[in-house]
């Protein structure tokens, strides 16, 4: 009864912060919005990790429907799917599962919903995306011609980018960058505090020991060329587009990401130290920006070939 007690009172309690949160993000007019969502995901994630996921289903359903009497509809998405986040995130430490694995999850969830938040849901939340799409392409078309750049016709280069095909591409994408970004800082901020409290949790590996499934990047594969396919040959039906669009981009980032993984760590095989490894890294991120599809192969090879074996040095 006793332990029954504090559990109920465990979860009023966070219930009680999360509430709070909400309430000062209202009082303050969403200046610090941003900022918060980074911290919904906590009290979730200490109920979690503590009681496991049958007994932290009545306080997350608790939490949401505070998002929704002390926010907006665009505040209630990102509350209740933080506080999703949160339960997933306690559960996985919980059950002691591969903190690599874990944190590429929450990165996972975190760009997929901020991808559907700001683009599939956008209308909902009164969010014209074509309007803000129109004013950036106006924006940069000003700031070429008064770099003395021709815009569009005689320039192919420019006119591709400034295109609303690609400037929609652009912002999925960077919605997604934002999101994965989002994830492993919710991770990382969870843990510090998780620690701080006193409460155990796995010891990172380096993520160059994870080996995802080979599946997933010949999936991931297979949904690129599909937008890429969709982008040549547009659908009639423009949800069908937008959801072929979006899962493309998808895993692009994710076939990206271990790209990014495999450069850092060939690189790190001629450069060795600690200094090395944050030189490697940063080198890495640059080279990104500059050849991304290289980075795609070389994620494709990380995920489903042997060359994963030949970085390891095995």
């Amino acid at each position: 009864m006793n332990s029954r007690t504090q559990e109920l009172t465990f979860g009023a309690m966070l219930i009680a912060v999360f509430g709070v949160i909400l309430v000062l993000n209202r009082q303050t007019g969403g200046l610090f919005e941003e900022l918060i969502f980074f911290i919904l995901p906590i009290p979730m994630t200490i109920f979690s990790m503590k009681y496991d996921w049958k007994d932290s289903l009545s306080v997350f359903v608790c939490m949401a429907l505070l998002s929704f009497f002390l926010g907006t509809l665009y505040t209630a998405f990102y509350a209740v799917t933080e506080a999703f986040l949160g339960v997933i995130l306690g559960i996985c430490l919980r059950r002691h599962h591969d903190l690599n694995r874990t944190q590429l999850l929450i990165m996972g969830l975190s760009a997929l919903f901020s991808v559907v938040g700001s683009v599939v849901l956008a209308s909902v939340f009164g969010i014209d995306v074509n309007t803000e799409l129109t004013e950036m392409q106006n924006m940069m078309t000003n700031m070429f011609n008064n770099a003395g750049l021709s815009v569009p016709a005689n320039n192919g280069a420019i006119s591709d980018m400034l295109s609303m095909t690609s400037l929609k591409r652009m912002y999925i994408l960077s919605m997604a960058l934002i999101g994965l970004m989002q994830g492993f800082i919710i991770v990382r901020l969870s843990l510090l505090i998780l620690k701080r409290l006193r409460l155990h949790v796995p010891q990172a590996q380096p993520v160059g020991l994870y080996y995802p499934p080979k599946w997933s990047g010949i999936l991931a594969l297979f949904l690129f060329l599909l937008y890429t396919w969709s982008i040549m040959h547009p659908l009639g039906n423009e949800p069908v587009q937008n959801i072929v669009q979006t899962a493309g981009l998808c895993a692009y980032i994710y076939l990206l990401c271990f790209g990014w993984i495999a450069m850092t760590m060939l690189i790190n095989k001629f450069i060795s130290g600690g200094a090395g490894r944050m030189l490697s890294a940063l080198l890495a991120a640059v080279l990104l920006f500059v050849m991304p599809y290289l980075f795609q192969i070389l994620g494709f090879a990380y995920i489903c070939t042997r060359f994963h074996d030949y970085l390891l040095g095995m």
